[in-house]
C-alpha cells in the first residue's frame, strides 16, 4: 500500500505540476538523446580502455564504465529496438524538455530525484503523486520498461560527459560521479530481469478500480484476460476523450448496483458488445453476396453464358472470402474469450468429466484407449478432473453378438484395475447397449454420436438412458458440471483442460437461455477451442504430407482470428470442446429429430452458442489414405445438405438468421469443389 505522507509522492505531485503536458506526438527527440548518450558512454569507455591498456591507473568513475559497458551498451540498444511505442505517448509542451514523452520525463526526474537508482516502492509512490495532479495513461504505464532504460541511459551519458570534461578529477566530485555510475549500473542490472507488471499494478489507477471489483472476479482472472479489461478501457478513453479512471469508476460504479454475479462484475461494463462489430459483420456478409455476384454479371456480360456465370459464383465466392478475411482480420483486433486463473485448480462446483467417443472392435483397442486415458490423466491431472470412454459396440444385425460379452468383460476389467492403480478413481467406463434403428434397418448405438453426448447428459442429470454398463465414481460423475468431449485421435496439451474449465467459469461466458426461443442468446453453452493438425499424422504418408500441411502445434498461445466470433461473438462448433451439462440438457434433450441429422456439431453449436477458445489448442489426425479422406468428406458433405433443412422448415427449434447463414455457408462450400469440376467440364463442352 502506497503511504500518502511519503517523500517520493509529495515530490511526484510538485513535478507534475512543474510539467506541462499535451497529445502532440514527439519530434523523436527521445531516440536521438539515447543515441547522444550511448555516443558519449562509448567515449568514455575507449578513453578508460586507453588508460588501461598503458597501465595508468584509472579513475574510479572510469573503472565502473570499463568494467560495466556491455550492460550499458546492451540496455541502450534494448531501449532503441523499442523505441517507436513511445512516439504515440502524450509529450510535454513547453520548456527545455518540449516535445519529450511525459512519462520520460518523469522517470527522469525520479531516478535523478533517486541518485539514480530504480526502487520499485519508491517508483510507485512517485507516479501515484503524480496522477494526484495529472493523468497517466495506461499506455504510458504499459511502457515503462523502454522508458526507465533510457532514461537511465540519459543520466549515465550526462555523468559520462561531465567526467570526460574533467570534473571528475576532484576528488569530492569523482566519488559522487561514481556512486551514480553504480546506481544507474545496478539498477540497470536489475532491470533486465524485472517484471514491469509489478510496478504497473503498484501505480495504476484503473487497476486499482479494476481490483475494486465487486464481484471479486477481476483479481482471480488471468493475466491476459486482465490485459483484455486494460486494452478496452484505454480504448474506450481515447475515443470518448475522457479520462481511463473515469471510465473505470463508471464502469465500478455499475457494477456496484448489480444484483447479481454477471451484474456485479466490473467486465459486464467494459466488455459490452459492439454496434459497430454488428455493423462489420452485416457489411462483411453483404459484400460477400455482392462481390460474386457482380464478378458472375461481368462473366455473363464477356461471354454470354448463363449457364457458366451461375456456376462460377461458387469459386468466386471462396476466393472473395478468403480476400474479404484477409482484410478483416487486419481490420478487427482478436481478443480472447476472459478466463479466470484459480492457483488450487478445478472448485468442487466445477468437475468435469473428459469423454472419448469410440467404437469398441477388438481388444488391442482396448489397450489403445486405456492408454490415451492415462496421457490424459498425466497431462491434465486435477482432483476434479474425470477421464473416460463413452463406449459403442459396432453394428450388428442383432442386439448382441458373439464377441459383445469378452469385450464387455475386457472393458470392465481394465476400468477397475485402472481405478485402483491411481487415486480418487480417476476414470470412468460409460458403455452403451444397441437398439434398433429404423432408418439404418441394423442395431446400433442410438443416434450414433450425437446420441452418445445427449445420453451422456442425461445419465449425469440421473436419467434413463441405453448406457447399461458404468464403472467410476458415479457419486462424482453426478456432480459434473462440464463435459470436455473429444474423438479416439485427438490429443490433449498440458493443462487444456483446466484452461477450458477456467473460461467457462467467467461470469460473462455463462450461458443465458431464451426459454421462449429455446435457444442460448448470450454467453455460451459451447467452447471450441483451436484445432490443428497432429504432426505425426500429417507426416505419416506422402498423402498426408501433401494434403495436411506442416501439422503441429502453435508455440505461441495467441487468440487465433475466427470471423464468426470476431464480429458476432460467436463460431461454428466441429465436435471437440467443453460443453456445459445443464444448458446443453435444457436445449437440445428431446429437441432435434431423430434419425435426421449426420453433422449435428453445427446445429447443436448454434442452438446453445459456441465460444471460440482460440488461445486453447487441441490437435487432431488427418486421413493417411485418399480413402479415408474422402469418405469423411462425403460424410461432412451429406451432413451438410442435410442441415439445409433446417432453414426453411419450422419446427421446436430456433435458428437465428445468423445461426441459418452459416448452415448455409457450411452447404456452400461443400459444394464448391463439385461445381468448380462441373464449371471446368462446361466450360470444355461449350467451347
Amino acid at each position: 500500500m502506497i503511504e500518502n505522507d511519503s517523500f517520493f509522492y509529495t515530490f511526484g505531485k510538485n513535478v507534475a505540476g512543474d510539467v506541462k503536458v499535451s497529445h502532440i506526438k514527439p519530434v523523436n527527440k527521445l531516440e536521438a538523446e539515447v543515441r547522444g548518450s550511448l555516443r558519449m558512454i562509448q567515449e568514455t569507455y575507449k578513453k578508460a580502455l586507453e588508460d588501461a591498456q598503458k597501465g595508468n591507473r584509472l579513475l574510479v568513475p572510469y573503472e565502473w564504465i570499463y568494467d560495466n559497458y556491455h550492460i550499458a551498451a546492451k540496455a541502450a540498444k534494448m531501449a532503441l529496438m523499442q523505441m517507436a511505442a513511445t512516439k504515440r505517448l502524450p509529450a510535454v509542451s513547453e520548456g527545455e524538455r518540449r516535445g519529450f514523452p511525459a512519462i520520460y520525463v518523469y522517470t527522469r526526474l525520479y531516478l535523478k530525484g533517486n541518485s539514480c537508482r530504480f526502487e520499485e516502492d519508491s517508483m510507485a509512490q512517485f507516479l501515484s503523486g503524480v496522477q494526484e495532479i495529472k493523468e497517466i495513461k495506461s499506455e504510458e504505464l504499459w511502457n515503462l520498461s523502454v522508458i526507465c532504460r533510457a532514461a537511465l541511459i540519459s543520466l549515465l551519458g550526462e555523468v559520462c560527459d561531465e567526467v570526460l570534461n574533467g570534473e571528475g578529477a576532484n576528488p569530492e566530485n569523482a566519488q559522487n560521479s561514481a556512486r551514480y555510475i553504480e546506481n544507474i549500473i545496478k539498477s540497470l542490472r536489475e532491470l533486465s530481469t524485472y517484471e514491469f507488471d509489478d510496478l504497473y499494478k503498484k501505480a495504476s489507477v484503473v487497476e486499482k478500480l479494476l481490483l475494486a471489483d465487486p464481484s471479486g472476479i477481476y483479481g482471480n482472472m488471468s493475466e491476459s484476460s486482465k490485459s483484455i479489461y486494460r486494452y478496452k478501457i484505454c480504448e474506450m478513453a481515447k475515443k470518448l476523450r475522457l479520462p481511463e479512471s473515469k471510465i473505470a469508476r463508471e464502469a465500478l460504479e455499475q457494477a456496484q448496483k448489480g444484483k447479481d454475479e454477471r451484474s456485479r462484475h466490473i467486465g459486464t461494463y467494459i466488455l459490452k458488445e459492439k454496434k459497430e462489430n454488428r455493423l462489420k459483420g452485416s457489411v462483411y456478409i453483404f459484400l460477400l453476396v455482392l462481390l460474386p455476384f457482380l464478378l458472375s454479371a461481368w462473366t455473363y456480360g464477356y461471354c454470354d453464358d448463363l449457364v457458366l456465370s451461375v456456376l462460377l459464383y461458387f469459386p468466386y465466392f471462396e476466393i472473395c472470402k478468403i480476400i474479404i478475411e484477409y482484410f478483416a482480420a487486419k481490420l478487427v483486433p482478436v481478443f480472447g474469450l476472459p478466463r479466470l486463473d484459480l492457483k488450487e485448480g478445478i472448485p468442487d462446483n466445477a468437475k468435469t468429466l473428459v469423454v472419448i467417443s469410440v467404437l469398441i472392435t477388438s481388444a488391442g483397442k482396448i489397450a489403445d484407449f486405456k492408454n490415451k486415458l492415462e496421457r490424459f490423466y498425466y497431462s491434465n491431472r486435477d482432483k476434479n478432473i474425470t477421464f473416460g470412454i463413452l463406449a459403442d459396440f459396432k453394428d450388428s444385425a442383432a442386439p448382441e453378438s458373439d464377441s459383445d460379452s469378452m469385450l464387455k468383460e475386457t472393458l470392465i476389467n481394465t476400468f477397475n484395475a485402472m481405478n485402483q492403480q491411481y487415486q480418487n478413481e480417476p476414470f470412468a467406463l460409460f458403455l452403451r447397449s444397441r437398439v434398433y434403428s429404423k432408418t439404418e434397418n441394423k442395431y446400433m448405438g442410438w443416434e450414433r454420436k450425437r446420441g452418445a453426448i445427449a445420453e451422456l447428459l442425461r445419465f449425469i442429470k440421473g436419467e434413463g438412458t441405453t448406457i447399461d454398463t458404468f464403472v467410476g465414481n458415479k457419486a462424482n460423475i453426478s456432480k459434473v458440471r462440464y463435459v470436455v468431449t473429444v474423438d479416439s485421435d485427438t490429443n490433449l496439451r498440458i493443462d487444456s483442460v483446466r484452461q477450458l474449465v477456467f473460461t467457462m467459469l467467467h461470469p460473462l461466458n455463462h450461458a443465458v437461455i431464451d426459454n421462449k426461443k429455446g435457444i442460448v442468446t448470450d454467453g455460451y453453452g459451447i467452447l471450441q477451442p483451436r484445432v490443428d493438425t497432429d504432426i505425426n499424422s500429417a507426416q505419416k504418408t506422402r498423402f498426408a504430407k501433401i494434403m495436411a500441411g506442416l501439422g503441429g502445434i502453435d508455440t505461441y498461445d495467441n487468440a487465433s482470428f475466427d470471423i464468426y466470433q470476431s464480429l458476432f461473438g460467436e463460431g461454428n462448433f466441429c465436435g471437440k470442446g467443453i460443453l456445459d451439462v445443464d444448458v446443453c440438457h435444457k436445449v437440445l434433450d428431446n429437441t432435434l429429430p431423430e434419425g435426421r441429422i449426420l453433422s449435428h456439431d453445427i446445429i447443436e453449436g448454434c442452438c446453445v452458442r459456441t465460444g471460440i477458445a482460440g488461445d486453447i489448442e487441441l490437435t487432431d489426425s488427418f486421413p493417411s489414405t485418399p480413402s479415408a479422406y474422402f469418405d469423411r468428406n462425403h460424410r461432412w458433405i451429406r451432413g451438410d445438405i442435410q442441415n439445409l433443412a433446417f432453414i426453411f422448415k419450422k419446427g421446436k427449434v430456433y435458428f437465428s438468421p445468423l445461426s441459418k447463414w452459416k448452415i448455409a455457408d457450411n452447404a456452400r462450400r461443400e459444394l464448391t469443389p463439385a461445381i468448380s469440376v462441373i464449371a471446368l467440364i462446361w466450360c470444355i463442352l461449350s467451347g
